[in-house]
């Protein structure tokens, strides 16, 4: 009789061990860096002011001084000055300036309005 608990115990344990490991390979791990846009393993990825960075950006985020470069103001109706700012950060990238762009939503009489900051390498810092 003994030995049937063990069996079952046995099955039920393996059971139990067997959807946490399903469920947990299920969920996404990844996430992109706030400077570089590179996607890494969330093992590789430190999150400073709710913000991802890569090991490499991270360190440059808290050793720099940043300032607003620029920023815009989207609704859901005027997504064009979004893309643009987007694809400004990529191109400053490419030339060897670090950015990012932070993200602030805000109402005004029953819109939402997303606000865009880029912010750069604060200049002779």
């Amino acid at each position: 009789m003994s030995e049937s608990y063990l069996y079952i115990t046995i099955i039920v344990v393996s059971y139990f061990i067997f959807r946490y490991l399903t469920k947990k390979n299920n969920q996404s791990t990844l996430s992109e860096c706030s400077i570089c846009n590179e996607v890494f393993d969330e093992i590789h990825i430190l999150e400073i002011d709710d913000m991802p960075f890569c090991k490499a950006h991270a360190k440059d985020y808290i050793d720099s001084n940043w300032e607003i470069c620029a920023q815009v103001d989207c609704t859901p109706d005027n997504e064009k000055a979004s893309v643009e700012l987007y694809e400004n950060k990529l191109l400053d990238y490419k030339k060897g300036e670090l950015g990012f762009i932070k993200t602030a939503y805000r109402e005004t009489l029953g819109e939402i309005i997303t606000t865009l900051s880029y912010y750069k390498v604060k200049k002779g810092s």
